[in-house]
């Protein structure tokens, strides 16, 4: 409107302006190194130029914007005090340009130097942790207060699946030499943990890759199943890699882990084809089992047998959003309510239609009741 009442033929410089050559620039002007996108968002530059930063990034549109400005002025008010308060609004706007341009250049200063501190201080951590998909935060009166819960199996799926858990349970035991309430050394407790979360982050896994499968395959909606299940297989594979920190198994070790794993994802893939129900309340199950696993190691801690005074591996911190030199009894028990919630979360789905929606999208649905 406003190139319009001082010279209609201006309009397709003003829009040449304005959409073609302002873009422009600001493209060249990240291209040339002056706008990093890591630094400056590209949209800001372009959205910044249409306004504040018109007058800056072009001298000769400084002087357009300038004389347009006045030119508007004088043509809709010769009064001597409207060209004074267009003058003032056109200082103004050159005094915001340049306080821009000022602005943008300690930011390009903080961000190298933020850019440099975020580079060093996740350089050192593995790919897959860094990409991998952070974990639920819980209260520190919550982590306290987990304990093992016990659901009374009361359909018959409910009942085999506990007594396959219990008879596995029993097998394992026996292979890790581990009784409850006998005090194990630090690499026998590592063997266990170890072990163990090969075959927890197998179920998960399975569960999420058949549910995307049928997905796909009906072309229907899967209600969030799949992404509450994908989550928990990448979980436990966190609990996997972070207890490998120390301890890195043998060869014998490695080989039984191929074997079990072999023989459990083809058993689980194929009960869970033929009933899903059985397997949640499998792992619901296997997951009450590991919380007591995890209780008996707090109290092996707590008693100064077992990790005394030993720090957190430091991915542990990263992923659970420990404190830096955390220690070990701090990761045990954000592991203990993971396998918690595992267990919750598997026994609701037992008892849930298989299409009805997961009641696992709310902001402390991760929290045990």
């Amino acid at each position: 409107m406003l190139v319009r009442a001082i010279n209609p033929q201006l309009l397709p410089l003003a829009w040449a302006a304005t959409h073609v050559a302002l873009p422009a620039m600001s493209t060249a002007a990240v291209q040339a190194g002056l706008y990093n996108s890591g630094k400056l968002d590209m949209y800001l530059v372009q959205e910044r130029a249409r306004g504040l930063m018109r007058p800056l990034l072009h001298p000769t549109l400084q002087q357009q914007s300038a004389g347009f400005a006045a030119k508007a002025a004088f043509a809709h008010d010769s009064d001597e005090e409207a060209i004074t308060t267009s003058t003032d609004k056109i200082s103004a706007a050159k005094m915001s340009a340049a306080k821009l341009a000022e602005d943008i250049k300690q930011r390009q200063q903080l961000g190298e130097a933020g850019s440099a501190a975020t580079a060093a201080s996740s350089s050192w951590l593995p790919h897959d942790v860094r990409m991998a998909m952070r974990t639920h935060a819980y209260p520190t009166a919550y982590l306290e207060a987990v304990s093992s819960k016990h659901l009374p199996p009361e359909k018959l799926h409910q009942q085999l699946a506990l007594r396959a858990v219990l008879t596995m349970r029993a097998s394992f035991d026996l292979v890790t030499g581990y009784r409850h309430g006998k005090a194990m050394p630090e690499g026998h407790w590592l063997r266990r943990i170890i072990f163990l979360e090969t075959v927890a982050g197998v179920p998960g896994m399975v569960g999420g890759m058949l549910r995307h499968l049928r997905s796909l395959r009906l072309m229907q909606r899967d209600n969030g199943w799949t992404n509450t299940l994908l989550e928990e297989a990448e979980n436990e594979r966190m609990h996997l890699l972070t207890f490998m920190e120390m301890r890195q198994p043998g060869v014998v070790f490695r080989g039984m882990v191929i074997a079990a794993q072999a023989v459990f994802f083809s058993a689980f893939a194929a009960s869970y084809m033929i009933n899903p129900k059985f397997c949640h309340a499998f792992v619901g199950y296997l997951e009450e089992e590991a919380v007591k696993t995890y209780t008996q190691a707090l109290q092996e801690i707590d008693a100064g047998r077992l990790w005394p005074g030993k720090p957190a591996p430091p991915i542990a911190c990263y992923y659970w959003g420990l404190p830096e030199g955390a220690s070990m009894r701090q990761l045990v028990l954000a592991v203990r309510a993971d396998e918690a919630h595992h267990s919750h979360v598997n026994h609701t789905f037992a008892r849930l239609p298989q299409d009805g929606p997961n009641p696992f999208d709310k902001k402390d649905s991760h929290l045990v009741p």
